[in-house]
């Protein structure tokens, strides 16, 4: 969902196709190893009757301890398009997965320019107070510079994400088309 910031950018999104792409497989190969098993999915990234934006790869790693390793990749298949955005990966949750933790910027949103107000640190928050008010809805929330974060329910089950490189993340109740339909949060 674009915010405000993204206003001078959005209409290029558009006609590149950015806001309809379909994942479409091209690729999928599984492999047990001694230490884990690798599954490899190769993809494109297509608009709806438009040519091919994007080639990734996704190599998911499960361990024998239960991890499981992500790796993503992403290159562009023509020359010129707009700047993308951002890259990242979709994970929805049941809404009893609410309890939110995470070793990074914070306890508020933290974008590039507000980087000085955010100390990093360790933080907890509920996955509903996460979400700034804003009087047009739009996609904001972020948390930034993370090594790793976890969401959990109540009894502490759930999921935790850590990267050797920091990366951002945002929980949301709400989907990014939920955001983009909404004219305005009363």
């Amino acid at each position: 969902a674009p915010t405000d910031n993204d206003m001078y950018q959005q209409q290029a999104w558009r006609e590149a196709g950015y806001d309809r792409l379909w994942t479409t497989l091209t690729d999928c190969t599984a492999q047990a190893r001694s230490d884990c098993f690798e599954i490899t999915v190769a993809v494109d990234l297509t608009p709806q009757a438009l040519s091919g934006l994007f080639s990734g790869r996704l190599r998911y790693r499960f361990t024998r301890n239960g991890e499981i390793e992500l790796r993503a990749s992403l290159w562009p298949q023509r020359g010129e398009l707009p700047f993308l955005p951002r890259f990242g990966l979709l994970f929805q949750m049941e809404p009893a997965y609410s309890k939110v933790s995470w070793y990074g910027r914070g306890p508020h949103e933290s974008y590039p320019d507000c980087y000085d107000s955010a100390a990093i640190g360790l933080y907890q928050s509920d996955a509903g107070a996460m979400l700034p008010y804003c009087i047009r809805p739009q996609e904001c929330g972020n948390r930034s510079q993370t090594r790793w974060m976890c969401v959990t329910d109540e009894k502490g089950r759930g999921v935790c994400l850590s990267s050797d490189t920091p990366f951002h993340f945002h929980v949301s109740p709400y989907t990014i088309e939920q955001i983009e339909r909404a004219k305005h949060a009363d």
